[in-house]
């Protein structure tokens, strides 16, 4: 019924066309730029800035969590692992995770507003640990907070990031050898730091996309003016 399908990544173009054989216009999720949130709500979590790596999502097995928690179960470390986010219809897997986690893993539940851009400034990462393809907009979110990300290498995740982040290969032992290596060259977070709201700004600026929404609104109304459609107004 719809006059055009939206995607907001390249991957899943491909796949509408592929699976589907459903051509669409391709205009990217975007994100805002800056590390602007205060320290009194990591406080709340007795956190220090820069002293734990962060996760976002749903607490559902396809985020992958559970890789991330194995993962920072095996590092010898005094930074913290804070995982927010939650799902009301999870509690086995939430119990699961709860197992595995040590002293240092904190869950939050879910966080919004100045408390997600206070944990979110002050990460020493972020990663992302899921497989899931398509563009995630929390990792946009991270990469405008000027974060170190890691991400699994899908290709979803590998499109967002370009050379702004580090990847691994979706194993246990890879995340935590990627990890370990982070803590050990924080010279190597900084400089991904400083990659990440070049990439949102180079591809994801919010100005840029609201054009290209504009742009195929209007052709939309052309079109349909042409046809004597009724709603083209």
């Amino acid at each position: 019924m719809c006059n055009r399908v939206i995607t907001d990544s390249r991957v899943m173009q491909e796949n509408y066309g592929k699976d589907l054989n459903q051509e669409t216009v391709f205009i990217p999720y975007g994100s805002e730029i800056g590390r602007n949130g205060n320290k009194e709500w990591i406080r709340n979590f007795e956190l220090e800035s820069n002293e734990y790596m962060l996760f976002v999502g749903r607490l559902v097995p396809e985020n992958s969590a559970h890789h991330l928690v194995r993962a920072f179960r095996e590092i010898k470390t005094d930074y913290k692992l804070v995982l927010v986010g939650d799902a009301p219809y999870s509690n086995k897997y939430k119990k699961e995770l709860k197992a595995l986690a040590d002293e240092r893993v904190i869950f939050t539940g879910y966080v919004f507003g100045e408390g997600y851009k206070s944990l979110s400034s002050h990460a020493y990462c972020f990663v992302l640990p899921s497989r899931i393809d398509g563009t995630r907009p929390v990792l946009l979110e991270q990469l405008g907070f000027g974060n170190c990300v890691v991400v699994s290498n899908s290709p979803g995740n590998l499109e967002v990031i370009g050379d702004s982040g580090i990847q691994f290969d979706g194993t246990v032992s890879d995340l935590k050898e990627k990890l370990e290596e982070l803590i050990a060259h924080p010279e190597t977070v900084e400089k991904y730091r400083g990659l990440g709201p070049e990439r949102i700004a180079k591809r994801y600026d919010w100005e840029r996309i609201t054009d290209e929404y504009e742009k195929l609104f209007c052709e939309l109304v052309v079109k349909g003016a042409r046809y004597g459609m009724r709603d083209a107004r």
